[in-house]
């Protein structure tokens, strides 16, 4: 088991405007229905999506977790988001011929994915905090 960079957002809404079954409804919906995600696993008992994201441009890989809670008289949904470093698109093959370089950058990415299922996932009620945003690494 390896560690990839990674990077994790946490919303959190008032308890009182949504519930945690319409967050992660609304999650598992927009990660069936948005361009370039793919989702892989849905645990409804315990709220937790994984998802995998292709960018458009490349092809490249990233792997993203989703969890919903409630948290005293909130529901926070808490995101990380990795890079497989894996391209099976056109680029693929210039990651082959430079893998020994071992240079990546997401160029924000993971961030901008976490973002666009959150936006797209028809909640009603706006996140009423930003949490925490945190660059690190995660077990894989």
């Amino acid at each position: 088991m390896g560690q990839k960079p990674s990077v994790t957002l946490a919303f959190q809404w008032d308890a009182g405007a949504t519930s945690v079954e319409a967050v992660y409804d609304g999650l598992k919906h927009a990660s069936q229905n948005l361009a370039h995600w793919d989702l892989i696993r849905a645990s409804d008992d315990d709220h937790i999506l994984t998802c995998m994201f292709q960018t458009p441009a490349c092809g490249w890989l990233d792997h993203i977790t989703i969890h919903v809670e409630e948290r005293d008289d909130h529901i926070v949904t808490t995101g990380t988001s990795y890079s497989t470093n894996v391209c099976p698109g056109w680029c693929g093959c210039l990651r082959t011929a430079c893998g020994g370089l071992n240079a990546f950058s997401d160029h924000g990415q993971n961030i901008a994915h976490l973002r666009q299922i959150v936006g797209a996932a028809g909640i009603e009620a706006r996140p009423q905090e930003f949490l925490v945003s945190h660059v690190g690494l995660s077990k894989v």
